[in-house]
């Protein structure tokens, strides 16, 4: 590879707390160890109209507004004959689907979607559009050891990392929560994030809300056990963040089946770290949580297997290199 070759990665870039800007982070970080020169820009900065190098990735925006931007800078880029990335995180592939036909001109090989969904994938290329699957990885702190399995705990405690959202199942995870208590006292059930349901009046024995907290401090959150809460029902759900945390750090998780969740299971080959409650009542979702905390180091080392398989740092590298191959031979 050219080491002097530059490439730039634009995003709206939001406050450093939000998903899309952490995996932004993250890319940028492992194009630099794979030896290319990363600018780093706004989508709409005006440098961007003449990109230094041949290469762009471009996080696309989540709103219309977002998707204009988009379009236009996309448009000159191909005109100026870049090789341009879209990077997918959010709903913004459901724009491109609108006008595929259109996209499919523009495109002409020389722009690529990367999608971390099969199912987001084979929408975007049965529309004629070319794709690129990659899996999300750990965007904060210091990866935990992979080499081999942790004694991850087996303790009566449910974790919420992320927004305190109806959308995510926040309130739906407090009611499941009162039927794991129903059955056991022991069980207490810790939040970690912000939203507009965090600490709205609720109050239950065993329930804390730990409100936003830094790297280090989800890192011993993580570190204390248990087993992650997801019963989400937001229609663009992709690859949670939370989801590859729990797995990082051996903890398994119990989600609604929705968007890509499912996909992050694991294969035949590779056992599930987390298990699917695909019934609403929730007395049933307190059944499930409860067969994995009986089983729970099974449970923890499937988890494990599963981040170290698809979504470890060293998986996400290799990832981007294959996307990369095509250019850099090209160079």
């Amino acid at each position: 590879m050219n080491t002097q070759e530059k490439i730039l990665v634009s995003g709206h870039l939001p406050p450093p707390v939000t998903g899309e800007n952490l995996c932004r982070l993250q890319l940028e970080k492992v194009l630099r160890v794979q030896d290319w020169a990363v600018i780093s820009r706004r989508t709409f900065h005006l440098g961007n109209l003449l990109v230094p190098g041949r290469v762009v990735w471009l996080l696309a925006g989540r709103s219309r507004v977002g998707h204009l931007r988009d379009s236009f800078m996309l448009c000159v880029w191909r005109l100026l004959g870049y090789r341009v990335f879209i990077y997918v995180h959010n709903q913004s592939w459901r724009y491109f689907l609108k006008r595929p036909r259109v996209w499919r001109i523009i495109s002409s090989r020389a722009i690529s979607w990367v999608v971390l969904t099969d199912e987001i994938a084979e929408v975007l290329a049965g529309s004629g559009l070319t794709v690129h699957r990659l899996d999300n990885t750990l965007v904060e702190g210091d990866e935990p050891g992979v080499a081999a399995n942790r004694v991850t705990p087996a303790i009566r405690r449910l974790v919420w990392m992320g927004a305190v959202t109806a959308d995510k199942g926040f309130p739906k995870a407090c009611r499941v929560f009162e039927q794991l208590r129903q059955g056991n006292s022991d069980w207490r059930f810790d939040v970690y994030g912000t939203g507009p349901l965090a600490g709205d009046g609720r109050s239950s024995p065993g329930l804390v809300f730990h409100g936003f907290v830094d790297a280090a401090a989800k890192e011993s959150a993580w570190r204390e056990g248990g087993i992650l809460i997801l019963p989400s029902s937001y229609v663009n759900e992709t690859q949670p963040l939370a989801i590859i945390e729990a797995l990082a750090y051996g903890l398994p998780f119990v989600a609604s089946p929705i968007g890509g969740i499912p996909a992050m299971r694991g294969d035949v080959d590779n056992p599930a770290g987390c298990a699917l409650a695909v019934e609403e009542d929730d007395a049933r979702w307190a059944e499930v949580i409860e067969g994995v905390l009986k089983d729970y180091a099974r449970w923890s080392a499937a988890a494990q297997v599963t981040y170290r398989r698809r979504f470890s740092r060293g998986a996400y590298a290799e990832g981007v290199a294959a996307i990369m191959a095509g250019v850099s031979a090209a160079i």
